[in-house]
């Protein structure tokens, strides 16, 4: 037998978003459906059903040609048949349980409606470490179905309540040892799309015995990596095995946490360690996806109310001689902008009223401090500020620019 796998053929977006269709139809789907490119999903009907199909087109491709259609079969099954959440907080409780995801699901959906896409329930969440959130849901065979707060109302529970029930059934869930894939890190052993919301069972954490704080990396649902704050050989194999996981299909972040007493906070070994700028590339890049995607729906949204505000960009530099990445915005004169929250700003100025050059970079922590109120935060997520006119040239020298 040849012993090598033959590569399974890639398909781009547009011809899964027809093969998707195509199943969907075949699966006695009889609504008109729209293929949505700009945001790769199908809009179903009146627009109350949107497919979004990037993390399937991801699994896809990665797949061999032998599981393709079982991962295309069990996602348009969960599509055509959305899981029913029973009407009563005891009838649900059985298979209630906390979802862990990345912060931005939640704020991109209230985006995408307040973007004139179809209303949205509320979702309630609890921030974890900044960066992620623990809502409510319903597990099911083929799909987890989220829990509204109009549900929670339904069931005249509160949010409180249902999640430390939601806890207590994942706690009896996880009784599982963790595995050791590399001295001083475990990696949770359960891949029932629940693993990244173990990480809230911090009783269970605190007891596996890591040296100094639990520090955990989240690169999937069905993968979190532990290491100890005072191990650095295992922070370090932690760090290098969740490089590699979040290269595959439905990836999470690179952002790593510490559990400080009861609470996750985000972790920073510290500018002396070896780690620094590893971890700061994962969490960079982690970031800087998040505010792509936060530009696009934002430009949509103005689009939608016919107003003209730029949406900059985060970017990403990569030192020239070395893997150091660092982040950098630009703020153009006389242009209303909403920045992201960089490590510099880059000063655009316009020269013969024509043409923006470079006036210089600083960075965020001195640009704040002598701008102050110029730099007006929106309360959103991943963080933007509100900026117009230019600094004066008091400030520039102020600055240092």
């Amino acid at each position: 037998m040849w012993p090598f796998r033959r590569k399974a053929r890639s398909v781009d977006p547009a011809a899964f978003s027809i093969l998707f269709e195509e199943r969907l139809r075949k699966a006695g789907e009889q609504r008109p459906v729209v293929r949505d490119m700009q945001e790769f999903a199908l809009v179903v009907g009146d627009g109350a059903l949107r497919i979004f199909l990037r993390n399937h087109f991801d699994e896809y491709n990665a797949a061999a040609e032998s599981d393709r259609d079982r991962l295309l079969t069990r996602a348009v099954r969960a599509a055509v048949t959305p899981l029913e959440i029973p009407p009563t907080f005891a009838a649900a409780l059985p298979a209630l349980l906390p979802r862990l995801r990345v912060r931005v699901f939640h704020e991109f959906l209230r985006l995408r409606s307040e973007s004139g896409g179809p209303a949205i329930p509320e979702i309630p969440y609890r921030a974890v470490a900044g960066h992620f959130a623990a809502s409510l849901a319903y597990d099911g065979p083929d799909s987890v179905a989220a829990v509204s707060a109009t549900r929670l109302d339904e069931w005249k529970t509160g949010f409180d309540e249902a999640m430390a029930a939601a806890l207590a059934n994942l706690e009896r869930r996880s009784g599982e040892k963790w595995e050791r894939p590399h001295r001083g890190v475990l990696a949770s052993p359960w891949r029932d799309d629940h693993d990244a919301s173990r990480i809230l069972l911090v009783d269970l954490v605190r007891g596996l015995g890591l040296k100094g704080d639990p520090v955990a990396m989240i690169p999937s649902q069905n993968q979190v990596l532990l290491a100890g704050s005072g191990d650095h050989e295992g922070l370090a194999s932690m760090a290098n095995l969740a490089g590699q996981s979040l290269r595959k299909p439905r990836a999470m972040s690179g952002v790593a946490i510490r559990l400080a007493g009861r609470e996750w906070k985000p972790f920073d070994p510290g500018d002396g360690s070896p780690l620094a700028w590893a971890l700061r590339a994962f969490r960079l890049h982690s970031i800087s996806q998040e505010y792509a995607e936060q530009k696009d729906l934002l430009q949509a949204h103005f689009a939608a109310r016919k107003e003209e505000i730029y949406v900059a960009a985060l970017m990403l530099i990569r030192s020239r001689d070395s893997d150091r990445v660092s982040s950098l915005t630009t703020w153009t004169e006389g242009v209303e902008t909403l920045l992201p929250e960089a490590e510099a700003i880059g000063f655009m100025q316009v020269v013969g009223g024509e043409k923006s050059e470079m006036r210089g970079m600083v960075s965020w922590e001195r640009a704040a401090a002598v701008l102050g109120s110029g730099l007006n935060p929106e309360g959103m997520y991943p963080a933007r500020y509100r900026v117009n006119g230019f600094p004066t040239e008091e400030q520039f020298a102020e600055m240092g620019v």
